[in-house]
This record gives C-alpha cells, sequence and structure tokens, in this order.
C-alpha cells in the first residue's frame, strides 16, 4: 500500500500514476499535445467484461457516444452497475511514438483503470478515498503499447464510487 499525495493516509492501489504534490512537476515537464474531444469517447455499462491470457477481450458493437463533461446516470446510462467503460481508438503521429507519453485527467469521479490495445496499464483506485474523487491526475505507461502503426486503442475502466460517477473533463495527451 502506498500513501496518498492528497489525504496524507494509506490508499489501496496507484500504478504509474501521478497525484496530489506529483502532479504538478508533471505538467511542468511535459508538454500537451492532444486534447480528446468531449464527445470522442463511445461508453459502456457492463461489468462481464474480461481479461483473457492478459488481454481485455471486449465487443466494441455495444458502445454509444458519451460526452466527456457529466456522471454516465445523467446521460441515460441507467442501470444498477456501478462499472463503466470508455473507448477510443486513436492513432499516434509517427513524431510522438518515440516520446514518453501520460494521459493527464481533470476530473474522473471514481476509480479508474488504463487499458492500451487490450493491456492494462496503470491505475488509480480511490474508493476509501473520497477527498481524492474529482481530483486531477495523470497515468503513464501509455507509449509501451502502441502498435508499430501508431494505433491506440484506449479503454478506461472506471467505477463510480456515487451517483455521480465519470470521467466529467475531456482527458489530454502528455509527451515528454
Amino acid at each position: 500500500r502506498q500513501v496518498s499525495n492528497l489525504t496524507g493516509k494509506r490508499c489501496r492501489g496507484r500504478t504509474r500514476c501521478f497525484d496530489g504534490d506529483e502532479l504538478a512537476p508533471l505538467l511542468a515537464r511535459t508538454e500537451k499535445v492532444r486534447a480528446f474531444g468531449a464527445n470522442a469517447w463511445t461508453f459502456s455499462l457492463d461489468d462481464r467484461m474480461s481479461f483473457i491470457k492478459g488481454r481485455l477481450a471486449y465487443d466494441a458493437k455495444g458502445f454509444k457516444p458519451i460526452s466527456m463533461n457529466a456522471p454516465w446516470k445523467q446521460q441515460d446510462f441507467e442501470a444498477t452497475d456501478t462499472t463503466g467503460w470508455y473507448l477510443l481508438d486513436y492513432r499516434v503521429p509517427p513524431e510522438l511514438r518515440e516520446r514518453d507519453l501520460y494521459l493527464h485527467f481533470p476530473a474522473v469521479r471514481g476509480s479508474l483503470w488504463l487499458i492500451v490495445n487490450g493491456w492494462q496499464t496503470s491505475w488509480r483506485y480511490v474508493e476509501h478515498e473520497p477527498s481524492a474523487w474529482g481530483e486531477p491526475f495523470a497515468l503513464q505507461n501509455v507509449s509501451q503499447h502502441i502498435l508499430e502503426d501508431g494505433k491506440m486503442t484506449i479503454v478506461l475502466k472506471v467505477q463510480a464510487h456515487d451517483d455521480a460517477g465519470g470521467i466529467l473533463a475531456p482527458i489530454q495527451l502528455l509527451a515528454r
């Protein structure tokens, strides 16, 4: 277990995550190279997705457009499910493929796991840290799973810890 930079208390899990006092130095040494628009993503409520031999198995047909500016329950995604999946296909430009890439999340209400091209790379679990809900953070290890042609399928698993769960602001791609 690690100690949260936001609360000073022990936390369950952050892997390759920058938040609290660690975020500002990261933002100072990286440049924003892409903002993924609020309406660029698709979404599915489904906790039945699974990992097979270490890779995420899912069917993109069940995903529907979503805005990154409001909780999913405010966008007619109603279910007893507390797990939402966001999906985006992106082709990384050649000039960025050799750089260290990070995803910056200005506001997420819930815990988040990052999956790139099927591989879980990093996460931020904050269920027992309500003061961390909605606070900005960044995740690294985006670059190591980019395909040779630059294809990058990003899947974000968000576990809502209340009725306002979801990604509440557009995500940014940072490079160093």
